[in-house]
């Protein structure tokens, strides 16, 4: 009764179970094993399990890591009966019979191939999205750089000391926002930037500039 449900159990599963003995003979393949390989169960028994790699230094990795640490968790490329591959996520480790001895090995598997082409996709779509951003940091740091090139080139042309102050305050609230810009562009966070880093290079950065224009309005 109990090897019954066992049975009932395995061969309910939706994930590939596939059993070896320690020469690494199929012992067990069940049915979601035979759907997704392609093989029929009186084909599949006793063969070497390696059939079921497309590549054997995979098949060795996965082995060497049941044999020396008694399991293995990560991901495989399997290969079908009609030779077409598919990505699983294989657990696998070793049976013991009740005295400890080594019996074999077991894995349980389970086909990943849509979530790997999601993830795919998922990378392809942000990869594009930073190349957009990168593109849109560049028009925009040009932009600045334009206007504040404008006003400085402007203030050359004016006498006045009110207006050349109105100039050389806005050059400053332009040169700014770009250091804001230019931050939040350089960080992985964009819903915040290091404030303390900010503020000493923006201040730094503005007495620099308001030292220099002093001295270019005392010079006029």
């Amino acid at each position: 009764m109990a090897q019954k449900f066992t049975r009932n159990i395995i061969e309910s599963s939706i994930d590939m179970i596939i059993a070896v003995d320690k020469d690494n003979k199929i012992t067990e393949f069940n049915k979601a094993a035979i759907d997704q390989f392609g093989y029929l169960l009186e084909d599949i028994l006793g063969k070497d399990v390696s059939v079921l790699y497309i590549d054997k230094k995979e098949y060795q990795r996965v082995s060497t890591s049941v044999n020396e640490k008694g399991i293995f968790t990560g991901e495989i490329t399997n290969k079908r009966k009609n030779g077409d591959t598919f990505v699983s996520l294989l657990s696998s480790s070793i049976i013991k019979d009740p005295k400890g001895l080594i019996q074999g090995s077991m894995g349980v598997s389970r086909d990943i191939t849509e979530r790997k082409i999601i993830e795919q996709q998922v990378k392809d779509s942000l990869k594009e999205k930073e190349v957009l951003l990168q593109e849109v940091h560049h028009r925009v740091k040009n932009n600045l750089q334009v206007i504040s090139s404008i006003l400085s080139l402007q203030s050359n042309y004016v006498k006045d000391k009110k207006t050349l102050e109105i100039l050389a305050e806005s050059q400053n609230r332009i040169k700014s926002m770009s250091y804001i810009h230019e931050t939040l562009y350089q960080t992985t966070d964009f819903s915040s930037i290091e404030f303390s880093n900010y503020l000493n290079t923006l201040a730094s950065n503005l007495i620099h500039s308001y030292s220099y224009q002093q001295h270019h309005l005392l010079v006029q």
